[in-house]
C-alpha cells in the first residue's frame, strides 16, 4: 500500500492538514521541534486506515477532536497494487459521539463501503492486514522500538501460522468442550450402572410371576365356571329327579305286570304242551279235568284254546318289555340332566383349595391374604346318593347353598391373591421397563463415549500435527527474519555487526567482529540496540509482505533514531531504501536530520502552525 495524500480537519494539532502529491517511492522526512505536530501526521494516517491511533485507545475517541472544535475529519488516498486504482478512505467524528466512515474509488467515485464495520472489512480485504499487524511492522510509534513478541498475532501472520493458530485455538476449545462432555457422559454412564445394580433385576422372577398368575387366573375361571354350573345343574337335578320318579314308578308297574304276564305265558305253554303232546299221561288227564271243571265253559282243557291263551300272554309280555324299554329311553335325558349335577359335584371335590404356590411366590408375596373358609359338606356321600338318584330336593338345596358360600369366599380369596399378583407384576414390569430404559441409555452413552473418545483422539492428533507444522514454520520464520535482519544490520553499523542469532522466543544475540563471538543483547550500546531492533522491524515488515503478498508498501518510522549519532542516522537513512524493493515509500520522523540527507520530500513542522500542507513546503 502506497500513500498518495493525507488530509484532515480539526484532528489533534491541526485545523487543516493537506499533504498531497506525495512521492510513491523514496524517503519522506518529517522534522520539527517537540509539540510541533510531527506525530499527528502518523496518528492521522493510522486513524484514517483503522479508526484508532497508537497513543489514544478507543474508549474516548472524542479526544482526537482538536480542542475547542465540535467535529473532525480525516481522509487518505492510497493504492494497493500496480492496477492504477486509487482508493480514498474518509472518517469523521463529532463531540456528540457520531462516528462515520466510507471507502470509495477515486477514478469513478464508486462507493465500496459505508459505515465503520463495512469500511474496516473492505480495507482489510484490500490491504491484507489489520491494526495489530500494522503497528508491529509498517508503523513504528514514537520511541516504541522493542523486541517483537513471539506469540503475538502479527508474528503468527508473518510466520504463516495464523490460520493454523486459529484452527488450533478452535481445536483446543473443542478439546476442552469435548473433554467436559466426555466427563459428563462418563458420569452419566456410572450413574446408569449404579441404577442397574440398584434394581437387582432377576430375569427368572417375572416369568415365574407370570406363570403363577396364569395358573391362578385359570383356577379362578374354572372354579367360577363350576360354581355357575352347580347352581344351574342343581335346579336341573331337582327337576329331573321329579320326572325320574314318575317315570320310574310307571316303569316298575309295567315291569311287575310283565313278570306276572310272562309267568302266565309260561304256565299256559306248559299246559299246552301237556294237553297236546302227553295226552295219555295220568297227569295230563288230571290237569284236563281240573281245567274243564274250573274254566266255566271256556274250554281251556282243549289244546287249541290253551295255545291261544299262551300266545296272548306271550304277546302281553312282549308289550310290557317294549313299554319298559320306552320308559328307559324317556328317562335317559332326565338321567343326563341329573348326572350333570353329579359331575359338577365331583369337579368341586377335585378342585376345592387354594393353588399350591411356589416357595418363592410365598416368600416374595408375603402379603398374600389368608382367610378361614367355611365348613364344606362331604360331597363324596352326596355324589354317591346323586349317582343313585336318591338325593332329594332338600339335600340338593342345602348342599348347593353350602358349596356356593364356600366357593364364593374361596373365589374372593383367590381374587385377592390375583390382585396381589397383579401388583407384583405391575411393579416388576415397571422395574423391567426402567431397566430396559436405563440399558438403552447405557448403550447410547457407551456409543457416545466411544465416539467422543475417537473424536478427542483425532483432535489431539490434529493438534500435534499443527504443533509440529507450526514449529517447522516458526523455525523457517526465524531463519527468514535472521537473514533479512542480517542483510540490513551491516549497512546500519558499518559492518561492525553482521550476524544475529534469534531463538524460538525471538531473543536476539549479536555477533561482534571485534570480540569474535556472539554478545547478549544487553551487552551492546543503546544506539546499536535500536539499530538491531530497526533491522528486525524492517525484516518483520518484509516478512509480512511476503506472507500476505500485499505488494509495494510504505513504512512510517516515528523517532527511530533516538540515541543515534549523526553518522548512525546518515548510514541508516542511506541503507533504508536499499533494504527491499517492496518497501518503497519510507516516512521518517525526527526533530532534525543531518545535512545532505537524500530525500524525495521534506516536511517541516512548526510548533505555532495549526495548518500544514505540502504546497507550503515547496
Amino acid at each position: 500500500m502506497i500513500i498518495h495524500s493525507i488530509q484532515s480537519s480539526n484532528f489533534l494539532k491541526y485545523e487543516n492538514l493537506e499533504l498531497t502529491n506525495l512521492p510513491k517511492a523514496g524517503v519522506i522526512t518529517v522534522s520539527g521541534q517537540n509539540e510541533s505536530g510531527k506525530t499527528t501526521i502518523g496518528e492521522t494516517l493510522c486513524f484514517a486506515l483503522f479508526g484508532r491511533t497508537f497513543t489514544l485507545d478507543q474508549s474516548d475517541p472524542k479526544k482526537l477532536i482538536r480542542w475547542g472544535c465540535s467535529r473532525c475529519s480525516v481522509s487518505v488516498q492510497f493504492s494497493v497494487d500496480d492496477s492504477g486504482d486509487i482508493f480514498r478512505v474518509d472518517r469523521y467524528l463529532d463531540v456528540e459521539g457520531t462516528y462515520g466512515a466510507k471507502l470509495s474509488r477515486e477514478d469513478d467515485g464508486a462507493l465500496l463501503g459505508k459505515g465503520i464495520d463495512s469500511v474496516d472489512q473492505q480495507l482489510q480485504q484490500r490491504i491484507g492486514f489489520g491494526y495489530d499487524e500494522f503497528i508491529e511492522s509498517f508503523y513504528l510509534a514514537q520511541r516504541e522500538l522493542t523486541t517483537p513478541q513471539p506469540h503475538s498475532q502479527t508474528i503468527k501472520v508473518m510466520a504463516g501460522i495464523a490460520p493454523l493458530a486459529a484452527i488450533q485455538s478452535e481445536l483446543d476449545q473443542k478439546i476442552i468442550d469435548e473433554s467436559l462432555e466426555l466427563e459428563a457422559s462418563a458420569t452419566d454412564l456410572d450413574e446408569a450402572a449404579q441404577q442397574i445394580e440398584a434394581l437387582a433385576i432377576d430375569s427368572t422372577w417375572m416369568p415365574e410371576l407370570t406363570h403363577s398368575h396364569t395358573q391362578l387366573v385359570d383356577s379362578i375361571d374354572a372354579k367360577q365356571n363350576t360354581l355357575d354350573q352347580l347352581k344351574t345343574n342343581a335346579q336341573s337335578y331337582i327337576s329331573a329327579i321329579g320326572e325320574l320318579a314318575k317315570k320310574w314308578s310307571t316303569y316298575n308297574y309295567v315291569r311287575w305286570l310283565g313278570y306276572l304276564v310272562g309267568l302266565g305265558a309260561i304256565i299256559s305253554g306248559v299246559l299246552w304242551l301237556l294237553l297236546s303232546k302227553l295226552q295219555s299221561s295220568g297227569i295230563t288227564t288230571m290237569v284236563a279235568n281240573w281245567l274243564e271243571s274250573s274254566s266255566g265253559g271256556m274250554q281251556l282243557h282243549q289244546p287249541m284254546v290253551m295255545a291261544k291263551v299262551a300266545a296272548t300272554l306271550i304277546g302281553l309280555t312282549l308289550l310290557c318289555l317294549a313299554t319298559m324299554l320306552v320308559q328307559r329311553i324317556r328317562m335317559r335325558p332326565d338321567r343326563q340332566q341329573a348326572d350333570a349335577f353329579t359331575n359338577t359335584l365331583e369337579t368341586l371335590s377335585d378342585d376345592s383349595t387354594v393353588p399350591d404356590y411356589s416357595e418363592r411366590i410365598n416368600i416374595e408375596l408375603q402379603s398374600l391374604e389368608q382367610q378361614e373358609l367355611p365348613a364344606r359338606i362331604d360331597t363324596v356321600e352326596l355324589t354317591r346318593r346323586c349317582r343313585q338318584y336318591k338325593a332329594d330336593e332338600s339335600e340338593i338345596t342345602a348342599a348347593t347353598e353350602n358349596l356356593s358360600e364356600y366357593y364364593r369366599k374361596l373365589l374372593n380369596l383367590l381374587g385377592s391373591h390375583k390382585l396381589q399378583h397383579d401388583f407384583a407384576m405391575r411393579d416388576e414390569k415397571a422395574r423391567l421397563d426402567m431397566y430396559n430404559e436405563i440399558e438403552t441409555v447405557q448403550e447410547r452413552l457407551n456409543k457416545k463415549v466411544s465416539e467422543q473418545q475417537r473424536s478427542l483422539e483425532v483432535r489431539k492428533n490434529a493438534n500435534d500435527l499443527i504443533d509440529s507444522t507450526s514449529l517447522h514454520l516458526s523455525h523457517q520464520f526465524n531463519q527468514s527474519i535472521l537473514q533479512l535482519a542480517s542483510k540490513a544490520l551491516p549497512n546500519f553499523t558499518r559492518d561492525r555487526y553482521k550476524h544475529l542469532k534469534i531463538d524460538e522466543n525471538l531473543d536476539v544475540r549479536v555477533f561482534s567482529n571485534a570480540k569474535g563471538d556472539f554478545m547478549d543483547f544487553d551487552e551492546i550500546s543503546s544506539g546499536t540496540q535500536r539499530q538491531v531492533m530497526l533491522s528486525l522491524r524492517l525484516a518483520m515488515s518484509q516478512q509480512l509482505i511476503n506472507a500476505i503478498e500485499c505488494g509495494a508498501q510504505f513504512l512510517f518510522l516515528d523517532e527511530p533514531f533516538a540515541f543515534f549519532d549523526q553518522q548512525r542516522i546518515r548510514d541508516t537513512i542511506k541503507a533504508l531504501p536499499e533494504f527491499s524493493q517492496d518497501i518503497q515509500q519510507i516516512w521518517l520522523v525526527a526533530q532534525e536530520f543531518p545535512s545532505g540527507t537524500d530525500t524525495e520530500l521534506e516536511i517541516d513542522c512548526q510548533p505555532d502552525n495549526v495548518e500544514l500542507s505540502t504546497s507550503s513546503q515547496a
